[in-house]
C-alpha cells in the first residue's frame, strides 16, 4: 500500500518528465545536516507525543524487558527498514513528485494541499482494513486526514532544507519506527489516544508547527531553499 505514491510518481516522471525524472522525483543523493536532523527530528517528535500521551492519563506504560536490545531496533534496525521498504516509495510520490508540482506555489499552500491528498489516501486502508484505527475505523479516517495536513509543514520544511526526497523519507521513517516503538511503552484503551496519530500527536504536531512558524518568520527562504522547478511548458511528452 505504501508504495502506491511512489509508483505513481515514478510512473508520472516517465510519462511527463522526460530529460528530468530523477529532479522531479526528488531524488537527489547530496546528504547534508538535515538528513540527520530529519532522524533527530523523528525521535523527538514521538518523545513528545509519549509524553503528552502519559500526562493525560490515557496510557498504560509497560518498560522493554530488554532496554538496549529495544533501544537498537527501535532506533536503528526498524527505521532503516522502513525508510528503504517503505516511507522512502510513499514519499516519491509525496515529497517527491507532487512537491515538484505544487512547491512553487509557496510553503504553506504546498503543505496544506499535500496534507490533504496525504491523509485522503490513508481513508481506505484505515476504513476497510483497519489500519491505525481498528477499534474506530470511521472516526480513524477522519482524524488522520486533519492530522496529515498538520504534519505535512514539517515534512515540507525538511524536504526544503534537505533537498532531497530522501530526508522526507527519513523523518516518515523514523516517525513510523519511533510511534511503534511508543505504542509498546505506553498501551493505550482506544487507538483514538495512542501513538503519533492520536491525541498526544496532535499536542506534538502544534508544538513542531510554532517551530516551524518562528524558524520561517525569521529566515526569507521562499528563494533560497527551494528546488528548483520547471515550468510545465518546459516538461517533455
Amino acid at each position: 500500500m505504501m508504495a502506491g505514491p511512489g509508483m505513481a510518481g515514478i510512473a508520472c516522471a516517465l510519462l511527463f518528465e522526460r530529460g528530468r525524472r530523477p529532479v522531479a522525483l526528488g531524488m537527489e543523493i547530496r546528504p547534508n545536516w538535515w538528513w540527520l536532523l530529519a532522524y533527530g527530528m523523528g525521535i523527538a517528535y514521538s518523545a513528545i507525543a509519549l509524553t503528552a500521551t502519559v500526562f493525560i492519563g490515557r496510557s498504560d506504560i509497560a518498560a522493554p524487558a530488554n532496554v538496549p536490545g529495544f533501544a537498537l531496533s527501535s532506533l536503528l534496525i526498524n527505521p532503516i527498514v522502513q525508510i528503504v521498504l517503505a516511507t522512502l516509495w510513499e514519499e516519491l510520490g509525496w515529497r517527491g513528485y507532487l512537491y515538484g508540482l505544487w512547491r512553487r506555489f509557496g510553503f504553506w499552500r504546498c503543505s496544506v494541499g499535500t496534507g490533504l491528498v496525504w491523509g485522503i489516501w490513508h481513508a481506505p486502508g484505515i476504513i476497510l482494513f483497519n489500519i491505525n484505527y481498528p477499534d474506530h475505523p470511521w472516526v480513524g479516517a477522519a482524524i488522520l486526514v486533519p492530522y496529515c495536513v498538520l504534519l505535512a509543514p514539517l515534512m515540507t520544511l525538511v524536504r526544503d532544507h534537505g533537498r532531497s526526497v530522501i530526508a522526507a523519507g527519513i523523518l516518515h521513517g523514523m516517525l513510523n519506527a519511533t510511534d511503534i516503538a511508543s505504542m509498546m511503552i505506553a498501551k493505550s484503551r482506544s487507538a483514538l489516544w495512542q501513538g503519533d496519530a492520536g491525541l498526544g500527536g496532535f499536542i506534538a504536531v502544534t508544538f513542531f508547527l510554532v517551530l516551524i512558524a518562528l524558524f520561517r518568520s525569521g529566515n526569507n527562504e521562499e528563494k533560497s531553499h527551494v528546488t528548483p522547478i520547471h515550468p510545465p511548458s518546459s516538461r517533455g511528452a
